[in-house]
């Protein structure tokens, strides 16, 4: 337990901090989650959002949101690709 005055002071600040920061955590893993699950284009780019605000406020590092995007934008093009398309056919274009 701190001692002196500015370092009580901290552990509140560093407190507070935790706290609405793990509740952005949340907030993010869930909206990307469910934009993981059904990838529509409102859900991707809420989530987009929601990674450069994370990023912005050092919550998450800006290659992981650039990874988390780039697995967003996969998901979201197989998603409007055509379901009745074959391998063989698409890579015959």
């Amino acid at each position: 337990m701190p001692l002196l005055k500015h370092a009580i002071k901290k552990m509140r600040q560093d407190a507070r901090k935790r706290e609405v920061n793990k509740n952005f955590s949340v907030e993010l893993k869930s909206i990307t989650k469910k934009a993981s699950e059904d990838p529509s284009p409102e859900a991707v780019s809420k989530a987009y959002s929601t990674i450069d605000k994370a990023v912005k406020k050092n919550i998450v590092h800006k290659n992981t949101a650039a990874r988390k995007k780039a697995s967003l934008a996969r998901k979201l093009a197989l998603a409007k690709k055509p379901k009745n398309q074959s391998k063989k056919e698409t890579k015959n274009k």
